[in-house]
């Protein structure tokens, strides 16, 4: 009977790479000097006792280079900064071209050399400035006095706390982050401030600092007495739309933000501080239209339309084929109009911004949105008398000859109208193409009574009417008798 030895072989490496030990039936005499893998058949010959091969050592990990830091305030001295930010226009052009897609009109300009005054002489010993500005809606005034003039002041370093104010918080929240974007993602800036690298800014939603310059978002609501940065006070205050359309039109709205701007609001800042208020007139007696007549205060004032046409018949018509509901090509229909008599109808006009609204755009702007928005929007002259129910600039004249509804020109009586037409005739000018109006004896009517009961204790009481007013079957109402 043969005998039999189980023996334990030491771990193993075989070229397969893999490590094992294995159990060797094999018998004691006939035992071999080397071992045989059993697991594989790659026929290992490595002497069962030899030691495993030690791995090659890892090279060493490149030590990574320490990171930049990024730049808390401009790698270029404090002379090259205010050297590219000397001039506003050159600066908007080479920093921020893409809003410069239509040349600068007279208040960009005018708001340039403001600038440039208010820092002839730097902080602290400069005297501050007052400056209202009232421009039309679109007029790219928050773009210059609260994007770029900010932005200059930041990089420069010529203002140490600015304060910007608006109707509400979300308004001035939305003017820092534009600031800040531009700061971190404008390419151009990037390269020539910060040496191609973001800069770090510190900031929340409501304010930022940097280069030594706090920069903070009010509403015209916010608690802001007593604020500071460092030794500062506010050194800049923006009043940016700071008027809400709703309140400016209560007497107690306007007071109330009047009261707050003369208590509050002018005394945050020192000797030095520079305040400029810019927006739209929303009433006669809101706080910009006071602030533009304030000694002490140097205000502009801008309309869109400088002169109006002097051509005003063809304009009248022009508006009547514009507006024209009968009409579904009414705007191609006013245009061609408008071709036919481009020379004529643009006589003597001049407008704020060629650029971007010339005058027949301006027109259709007054049509579409009614004249009292357009006064108040671009011409800064509100229409807005506290008891006013009807806008008489909406009205429109006409004359009925022989029962036969005829308009009359906008701006023209009677009997100018007549002279006109008789003008016209003779020189042979057939542009304007007399609507189908209808016959009085075509209209609906209906009567009025607007009683006058006699309580009122003041003069301002109204008088009693009677109104008879037709309609025809385009909803036009014709006030007959008053």
């Amino acid at each position: 009977m043969r005998e039999f030895r189980i023996q334990f072989l030491p771990t193993i490496n075989c070229s397969t790479m893999h490590t094992h030990t294995s159990l060797d039936p094999t018998p004691a005499a006939s035992k071999p000097a080397a071992a045989i893998c059993a697991t594989c058949t790659s026929g290992a010959t490595r002497p069962a006792h030899s030691p495993t091969p030690a791995r090659a050592p890892r090279p060493p990990r490149a030590r990574k280079p320490d990171a930049v830091p990024a730049p808390t305030a401009p790698v270029i001295s404090d002379h090259e900064a205010r050297a590219l930010t000397a001039d506003p226009e050159t600066f908007a052009r080479r920093f921020l071209p893409y809003y410069c897609r239509h040349e600068f009109n007279e208040m960009h300009r005018f708001s340039f050399e403001e600038y440039k005054r208010q820092q002839e002489q730097p902080l602290p010993n400069r005297e501050g400035r007052r400056l209202a500005i009232a421009a039309p809606r679109g007029a790219a005034k928050s773009t210059i006095h609260t994007l770029l003039f900010v932005l200059m002041d930041v990089l420069s370093r010529r203002d140490r706390h600015i304060v910007i104010i608006s109707a509400t918080m979300q308004q001035s929240q939305g003017r820092i982050a534009t600031i800040l974007r531009e700061l971190r993602t404008n390419p151009v800036i990037r390269d020539a401030f910060f040496g191609g690298r973001a800069p770090r800014i510190k900031s929340n939603k409501r304010s930022f600092e940097f280069n030594g310059v706090m920069v903070e978002a009010l509403s015209a609501g916010s608690e802001m007495r007593g604020i500071s940065h460092g030794e500062y006070r506010p050194t800049r205050i923006i009043l940016d739309d700071v008027e809400q359309s709703r309140m400016v039109l209560t007497s107690s709205g306007r007071t109330k933000l009047q009261a707050k701007y003369d208590e509050i609001i002018e005394h945050l800042g020192d000797n030095y501080t520079h305040i400029t208020i810019v927006g739209t007139i929303l009433h006669s007696s809101s706080l910009l239209s006071t602030l533009l007549q304030r000694p002490g205060y140097k205000g502009k004032l801008y309309k869109s339309v400088m002169n109006w046409a002097e051509r005003q018949d063809l304009w009248s018509e022009w508006q009547r084929l514009f507006t024209d509901r009968t009409d579904p090509d009414s705007a191609d229909t006013a245009r061609a109009f408008y071709a036919s008599n481009e020379e004529a109808m643009k006589e003597g006009t001049a407008v704020f911004w060629e650029s971007k609204e010339d005058y027949l755009k301006l027109m259709q702007l007054r049509a579409a949105n009614g004249n009292a928005s357009f006064m108040k929007e671009k011409q800064n002259s509100p229409l807005n008398d506290d008891d006013r129910i009807f806008d008489s600039a909406q009205w429109s004249r006409f004359k009925s000859p022989a029962g036969i509804i005829e308009p009359v020109a906008s701006g023209l009586t009677l009997e100018q109208e007549e002279a006109s037409r008789k003008t016209m005739e003779r020189e042979g000018d057939t542009a304007l193409v007399k609507r189908p109006y209808p016959h009085t004896n075509d209209l609906k009517y209906y009567g009025f009574l607007d009683p006058a009961l006699g309580k009122s204790t003041t003069r301002d009481g109204d008088y009693a009417a009677i109104v008879t007013v037709g309609r025809d079957s385009h909803d036009t109402l014709y006030v007959m008798d008053v």
